[in-house]
Parts: C-alpha cells; structure tokens; sequence
C-alpha cells in the first residue's frame, strides 16, 4: 500500500489527536467488504471469498525491507557497544523486525545487532533505510450545524509514509477461485481510501502485489 496521502487511524470517538500505527486486519476485512459490494458482488459471494482467504494486519515496509511485528520471545540477539545488564533497555523499544532479522529470531539464530541495523530506535533492519513513517499534528475547525455554536478548534494527529515506504499485509490463499475479485477490491480501495477522514483527502493508496516466501 503506497500511500498518496497522509493516514489517520482512528483510536476511539473525538481522539483525533492521536493516531494509531497498526491498521487491523478486521478494519481491512470491512473496508475490503465493502468495496467488493461496490463492483458488484452478492453479498454471499464476498462472504465466500473471505471463507478462502487469510489476511493479516496491515506492517510498515520500507523499499525491499518487509517489517514483522517483534515475536512475544526474549530475541536470541545482542546489543553492541551495550552492557549486559543494560540490553533489556533498546529490546524494549524495538516494534518491528525486518524480514532478515525476523526469521534468525524464529529460528533462534544468535546475531550481534550494531547502531546502524536500528531506524527510528523502533524498526530492526538488516541495512541502514529512509524514512519509514512519521506522524504531524495539524489543527483544524470544527463547525457546529447551522451555524448555532462558536467553531471549536481541534488537533488531528496523521501518519506520513517515506518515499520508499508504506503499509503491506499478507495475504495466504486457499483457492484461486475468488483472487481477482479480492485484487479488484484492494485496488478499489486505494481509490476509496481507508482510516479516518477520507473526505479531507486521508487514506488514499496505490496497491502493488508481490511474493514473500519465509
């Protein structure tokens, strides 16, 4: 998912000000529903094709690199340049591992971890990346209906992708059978946007399908 514009994920009712970084998998599946009834398709045809298909939350990506939430493990890793009693510390901060560093941890190989592997204190690479995201507050006006009240300021918190950077989730099918109408929805969606306030230009995407083997 390439975002064209800056994404708000909402975290409750008049919590503009702050938004959410994970983009739930059942918020994909309702969004996705939806936009496969708009090309058309019966309801019980969508309900079938999510019957076949298995989809994840939506995980940051940055060019190549593919990030997978940190694993609920102690990582078999080390911090260099760390004391040992003081490597608990950047572990805890550290959200997202790279594709690379995903699979060592699955698999429980030892590695040594340098400065240079960390972006954002949060993401785990196997080489150093751009920009993966960033969030900015703007404020905005809230208008109250016919005018009876006095305009009430608000903040509106919104994620920014980098250039090379973007949300992806993966997808495991168990037929063929609805594929294209499921590529067809995604692509819709991009147009129709997903997050909150996509009447003010948030959520809007370009999709791109590819392989990943692990």
């Amino acid at each position: 998912m390439h975002f064209t514009s800056p994404l708000h994920l909402s975290k409750g009712r008049e919590q503009y000000d702050k938004s959410a970084e994970l983009l739930h998998s059942d918020t994909l599946c309702a969004a996705l529903f939806h936009a496969a009834i708009q090309l058309g398709a019966a309801e019980e045809e969508v309900l079938e094709m999510f019957s076949q298909v298995r989809i994840t939350s939506a995980f940051p990506f940055e060019g190549g690199n593919y990030f997978f939430p940190k694993p609920m493990m102690a990582l078999p890793f080390e911090m260099n340049d760390v004391e040992k009693d003081k490597q608990g510390k950047p572990f805890k901060k550290i959200q997202y591992l790279s594709k690379y560093w995903f699979e060592k941890a699955i698999n429980g190989e030892s590695a040594t971890i340098e400065k240079a592997h960390l972006s954002d204190k949060k993401f785990l690479c196997e080489n150093p990346v751009g920009v993966i995201m960033k969030k900015n507050v703007t404020q905005r006006v809230s208008i109250a209906p016919y005018y009876t009240d006095d305009a009430k300021p608000y903040f509106v918190e919104r994620l920014y992708f980098g250039e090379k950077a973007g949300l992806y989730i993966l997808v495991n099918w168990l037929g063929d059978k609805y594929r294209n109408l499921f590529m067809q929805s995604f692509r819709l969606l991009g147009d129709l946007g997903i997050g909150t306030d996509k009447s003010t230009g948030n959520g809007y995407f370009v999709p791109e399908f590819d392989q990943v083997t692990l």
